[in-house]
């Protein structure tokens, strides 16, 4: 299990771009095929429909859950409430999920590696 805490606002449409581009850096690291990306990056409005005129507000958590067959994401209110939760069921998004954390260039990368070793910025 992944929980992000978002630490200022940031609209959906943003958000969404910036999961493209990690999902990018994934397929050009050779750790989810091209249709995998293309597959996710046009469901990724979909799955946060609820967030399109709200967008992401500061404390709020993004949580993935990974499992040997699914991967469940939601979106947790810093107040408490669902603001999105669905289960993937198709094998590659496990490997997106974590292709987007560790792919060289991925926003996450260094930070997560960073935090392994417990290396300050």
């Amino acid at each position: 299990m992944v929980q992000m805490r978002f630490k200022r606002d940031i609209p959906r449409n943003r958000w969404a771009g910036v999961l493209r581009d990690n999902l990018k850096q994934a397929r050009k690291a050779g750790l989810i095929a091209a249709d995998i990306e293309k597959r996710i990056g046009e469901e990724l409005p979909q799955w946060l429909a609820g967030l399109k005129e709200r967008g992401f507000e500061k404390d709020d958590r993004f949580i993935y859950s990974v499992t040997p067959d699914a991967v469940q994401i939601a979106v947790i209110s810093k107040g408490g409430q669902a603001l999105a939760n669905f289960t993937e069921k198709n094998l590659g998004a496990r490997r997106a999920v974590m292709g987007c954390f560790f792919a060289p260039k991925s926003d996450y990368r260094e930070a997560l590696l960073r935090s392994l070793v417990g290396a300050k910025r």
